[in-house]
């Protein structure tokens, strides 16, 4: 659907809501004309208002359960809908919603996974030398799983309406073929690798994401440091 048309469109029923009655009639005959000329709906309209933003997931083509927790929290605290892409090497993320808000997702996710990564890059370091690689491996995925949580603690969330998630699920069906759920991979754990589990819930609420965007305050996020 060519983009330049739709913008027209939404700009003459823009000036179809003017308070001067000439100006408001001839805006909306034009939209009508448009829409009538290019088979344009109001379903249409309204599906053009869904934006998607692509963003580097991870290096794993099957993530981390860890992963999927923090592309599901960045989704509810930005009232967008996320859809994990495996590649050749690693995987995306598509965060879909309405306007800004999925430009605004890949980034909270890019600062923390970011920091989530660096974290457990750390704590994997700090573990005895004897620890055979993979649990090693196990135990950063758990501490990174905790981080994960500790955020969610502190993380509003932003709610959808009903029509919102009605046209996310026809931009999903439009856009992505053979969509499955997963809840990430994930190795079991004993009690030895609790440690990894405490320490990550205390690194987590220690994260921290401030951003604006466009010079929009209603476009800022805080996750700061406390309990």
């Amino acid at each position: 659907m060519d983009k330049k048309i739709l913008d027209k469109i939404k700009k003459c029923l823009a000036l179809a809501k003017s308070n001067n009655a000439n100006e408001a009639a001839t805006a909306l005959r034009q939209a009508q004309k448009l829409m009538a000329e290019h088979g344009i709906t109001g379903d249409d309209l309204e599906l053009s208002e869904i934006q998607r933003a692509e963003v580097f997931g991870c290096p794993a083509q099957t993530p981390s359960k860890w992963v999927c927790h923090l592309v599901s929290i960045v989704g509810e605290a930005f009232g967008v809908e996320a859809v994990l892409m495996g590649k050749f090497k690693g995987c995306d993320v598509s965060f879909i919603g309405p306007g800004s808000q999925p430009e605004i997702a890949s980034y909270a996710y890019t600062v923390l996974y970011r920091q989530v990564s660096a974290d457990r890059t750390a704590h994997v370091r700090s573990l005895g030398k004897r620890l055979k690689p993979s649990t090693k491996t196990r135990r950063g995925d758990l501490f990174a799983l905790h981080w994960v949580h500790a955020v969610y603690a502190k993380v509003q969330k932003m709610a959808m309406s009903e029509r919102t998630c009605q046209l996310i699920e026809t931009f999903k069906e439009r856009e992505f073929s053979n969509l499955t759920t997963t809840e990430g991979r994930e190795s079991k754990t004993n009690k030895r690798d609790m440690a990894s589990a405490l320490a990550g819930r205390v690194q987590g609420r220690k994260a921290n994401l401030h951003h604006g965007m466009s010079g929009h305050a209603e476009e800022q996020m805080r996750i700061g440091g406390g309990a």
